[in-house]
């Protein structure tokens, strides 16, 4: 969003036009969700190809014996999940123009810590494992986790389920802040605003 009002200076034409924000977030959210997908698929058949071809490390990834039935909806409902955390920084973006460069980097190191990605969240301090037990992401690595055999698949399901509640409620609580953030820019006249340092 920074870029768009700032540099290209689209984001006032694209308010006032009949249409809303809203489809143009979820394409640019699309856009790098594509993005992210082709550098994972090409990261892991490269890592493949060298650590278990050219090394003979075997590490214990087969990515023909991925369960494509588990995997779907979990990567689905995490895509959702992340639009919507996307909705939020946007919103974010929307009424301040200082944060921009560090949102990004902040969120994706709170998500890298608590969310079970480095390391599992049995050893977080137990005071930090409930913000862990609410992030969409926690139970889209398991599931991921589980459907390419590194995690027993007997807690599938349950995390499924927790996935879809955190996904729902992450979606509620992103379309709402988007909606104040809009409201208050447009109050405001946020929408062409540029930060000059």
């Amino acid at each position: 969003m920074h870029v768009d009002r700032t540099r290209y200076e689209v984001l006032k034409n694209i308010y006032i036009s009949p249409g809303t924000l809203h489809p143009y977030v979820i394409g640019r959210g699309l856009v790098s969700v594509v993005n992210g997908a082709v550098s994972v698929i090409l990261t892991l058949l490269f890592s493949v190809a060298i650590f278990n071809g050219l090394l003979h490390m075997n590490i214990p990834l087969n990515l023909l014996n991925v369960n494509l039935l588990m995997l779907f909806p979990a990567v689905i409902l995490g895509i959702i999940s992340l639009l919507a955390i996307g909705y939020m920084l946007c919103a974010l973006n929307i009424v301040s123009n200082r944060m921009e460069f560090i949102l990004g980097d902040s969120v994706s190191g709170i998500f890298f810590l608590l969310g079970g990605v480095i390391f599992p969240i049995a050893l977080l301090p137990s005071y930090v494992q409930p913000i862990s037990n609410v992030l969409p992401i926690t139970y889209l690595l398991n599931d991921v986790r589980e459907s390419f055999g590194l995690l027993p698949t007997a807690s599938y399901m349950s995390d499924l389920a927790y996935l879809a509640l955190t996904t729902l409620v992450t979606l509620i609580i992103g379309i709402t802040v988007f909606r104040l953030a809009e409201q208050r820019a447009k109050k405001l006249g946020l929408f062409d605003r540029k930060s000059e340092y």
